[in-house]
């Protein structure tokens, strides 16, 4: 592990050695101006009993942070490196908040969704999770918004998962899930590299901070009946494709003739690959960023022209571009660029292009129905990705797929 010494000292307090993480060749992506969280609101018909939910949500928040140190820890800096310290724990005040309105908060009905989350920022001595409940007219909505330092979102959901059972009455004496942090596992994968370099990223102007009012939202359903009509539109294709190529060919001619203007020549597609499961022994409950990234650049004019069965096929490719290789090589190629001035060496990097890329984001799998604090499942989730030229893939909770776009 990156820890040299019994104790360090960051912003004039000392921490043990035990009380920091480091932050990963990944991880690092996620700090400072641009660097945005990962934000999802959860929307609850059946109303909650506030003051005792709050009891029993501040209780399992503390729980949950005792197997979980990054809910209660702060960004510091360690030299020219940052690290997730904690000392005291925080108030729960500073990290969970209440409000109630006279109106409808669902997501697709509130006059301004971002209102439904406290944002974190992911700048040294701020706290990197934040959770809201807010309470209308027609049912409750959590907003957790949570550093994309901390967590993937495949640990977003690991994380709020637990604070979710340790809250219902029902779970709440539960074991609290175990949770892996060996940040070290993805400084040993960049070690064995055999290449370095920055692998699916952007380079361009340096980030600046998020406007969030300058992002606009769609979205779009595909219902079971529309997936099988999908699957039978590519039931002659000369490779296999899973749901997701086909999903992600249409999404990117589509975004590109709806939303994309005519602006730029050449057009990249990105989306982020698990590294769970491609490296062998990799921890199913790792807690931090288990992603590289994988991208597959075309010319406007191949995106609209070429066949549907053909672009998915450009995109199953770009994924099986990803093996242990690809993932060491861009691994070590992060992390040569954190040897300095952590903040100096990624700053200037963009998950997705700024001007004329894609990011796409497979959460279609994930156990929505697990998130039930205690008045059953939500019965609606939406993502406030504070990020345009992204797209977020969800189930219907029932056998079907929505994209959450943000343009």
């Amino acid at each position: 592990m990156v820890k040299t010494t019994s104790e360090i000292t960051v912003s004039n307090a000392t921490y043990s050695a035990e009380n920091t993480l480091p932050l990963s060749p990944v991880d690092a992506l996620f700090v400072g101006s641009g660097s945005y969280p990962i934000e999802f609101t959860f929307f609850y018909e059946k109303p909650f009993t506030i003051e005792l939910f709050r009891a029993r949500l501040n209780h399992a928040w503390r729980e949950v942070a005792e197997h979980c140190p990054p809910l209660k820890s702060r960004l510091e800096i360690k030299g020219d490196r940052y690290v997730l310290a904690w000392r005291d724990f925080l108030s729960t005040a500073e990290t969970i908040t209440f409000k109630s309105v006279s109106f409808a908060v669902h997501p697709d009905r509130h006059p301004n969704p971002y209102e439904l989350v406290d944002p974190v920022t992911t700048k040294p001595g701020e706290p990197l999770a934040r959770l809201k409940i807010t309470e209308g007219n027609d049912g409750t909505v959590l907003g957790f918004s949570l550093s994309h330092a901390v967590a993937d979102g495949f640990t977003y959901f690991m994380i709020l998962g637990a604070i979710a059972r340790a809250t219902n009455p029902i779970t709440a004496n539960d074991p609290i899930t175990v949770m892996n942090h060996g940040r070290e596992l993805l400084f040993d994968i960049a070690r064995n590299a055999k290449s370095s370099a920055v692998l699916g990223l952007s380079k361009s102007d340096v980030r600046k901070d998020i406007d969030r009012h300058s992002i606009r939202y769609a979205k779009k359903h595909y219902s079971a009946e529309r997936l099988r009509d999908l699957f039978q539109k590519f039931a002659g294709a000369p490779k296999k494709l899973s749901t997701n190529d086909m999903i992600c060919a249409e999404l990117w001619r589509e975004f590109t003739l709806e939303f994309d203007g005519e602006e730029c020549e050449n057009l990249s597609l990105v989306a982020p690959v698990d590294c769970r499961r491609i490296y062998p022994d990799f921890p199913q409950n790792f807690v931090g960023n288990a992603v590289v990234l994988s991208r597959l650049d075309l010319s406007r004019d191949q995106v609209i022209e070429m066949t549907a069965t053909e672009l998915a096929i450009s995109i199953r490719q770009m994924v099986e571009l990803v093996n242990l290789d690809y993932v060491e090589t861009s691994c070590a190629g992060l992390n040569s660029k954190l040897t300095n001035d952590e903040w100096a060496g990624l700053g200037d990097y963009h998950l997705v292009d700024p001007k004329s890329g894609l990011l796409i984001t497979n959460l279609s799998r994930l156990p929505l129905a697990s998130l039930d604090f205690g008045t059953g499942a939500p019965s609606y989730c939406r993502p406030l990705t504070p990020c345009s030229r992204t797209i977020v893939l969800l189930s219907d909770g029932k056998d079907g797929i929505v994209a959450h776009i943000h343009y």
